[in-house]
């Protein structure tokens, strides 16, 4: 009968990978490997005694070409970052293929700037305060807004936003509204996937005169970073409407 994995057969290597996928919620087997050097059969091993050991669990049957891998009650518990399970035991598959890309975008631009560094939207109220920024700013009796990343780079705070489905133009001008007013928010990147909706955010900024108080680009996805297909045969939940050129 074969051991049991406990936490002693982690190495470091592990738990910073485990404490990865506690703080974006989600990672694929392939976003997994490039934490492990790029290895897949390394990081396969190792996943291997993640998943053995309980702190992991993992679903190969949601998107084309991937498995899925989430931290469990245990895996939170163990990597000390004080973040909660999901209440459902598993990601949301509503926001899955979105958060996934967001990994891809956040590797992308730490790969182009290996000074930087990336908090997740899960670590931002450590950084940002968010709750009491959000009770100062919030707009219309609503909640403030949190980006889906904030990149740390040259002594400024970025906001990272990664857009695949159109949002209403008072949402976008909500959002905008409430970059201007984050005081503890330096510039916010925005970055797109079709032409639609990158022109509806620079309109909402043109209308709205925010580009005096807000330094903020707006981007398509960079190489490598695109909202990725479910499986054919799995039937997922409804997303929001995606856009057309």
């Amino acid at each position: 009968m074969a051991a049991s994995i406990t936490l002693k057969d982690l190495n470091e290597l592990d738990m910073a990978v485990l404490c990865e996928i506690v703080s974006f919620g989600a990672l694929t087997d392939d976003q997994i490997a490039r934490r492990y050097f790029d290895e897949p059969t390394l990081a396969g091993w190792r996943l291997g005694m993640l998943h053995d050991g309980g702190f992991v669990a993992c679903q190969p049957n949601w998107i084309k070409g991937a498995t899925v891998y989430w931290a469990t009650a245990e895996g939170h518990r163990v990597s000390g970052l004080g973040l909660r399970p999901f209440a459902q035991g598993q990601p949301s598959l509503v926001t899955l293929r979105h958060n996934l890309a967001v990994v891809d975008l956040a590797d992308y631009l730490l790969d182009q700037d290996p000074s930087a560094d990336w908090r997740t939207e899960r670590k931002l109220g450590r950084v940002l305060g968010v709750r009491a920024v959000d009770r100062l700013v919030g707009l219309g009796g609503r909640d403030g807004h949190r980006p889906d990343g904030l990149l740390l780079a040259d002594g400024k705070r970025v906001a990272v936003e990664l857009e695949h489905t159109m949002k209403p133009e008072t949402e976008y001008t909500s959002i905008c509204r409430w970059y201007a007013a984050a005081t503890r928010i330096d510039a916010m990147r925005w970055f797109v996937d079709h032409g639609k909706t990158e022109r509806r955010i620079k309109q909402v900024l043109d209308a709205n005169g925010l580009t005096a108080d807000l330094d903020v680009t707006v981007e398509r996805f960079p190489p490598g970073v695109a909202i990725r297909p479910w499986i054919g045969s799995f039937t997922p939940p409804p997303e929001g409407l995606a856009c057309e050129e």
